[in-house]
């Protein structure tokens, strides 16, 4: 829970332009390695 935490505010640090673009990828790929 501490990455998944720590992904969720890297995220917020990002713009909010490249967010919501990228916050989809972003999540996908964040999923993919805290699932891997």
């Amino acid at each position: 829970m501490s990455k998944e935490k720590v992904i969720k505010k890297e995220s917020v640090h990002v713009p909010p332009i490249k967010e919501a673009g990228m916050e989809k990828v972003d999540w996908k790929a964040a999923r993919e390695f805290l699932f891997i």
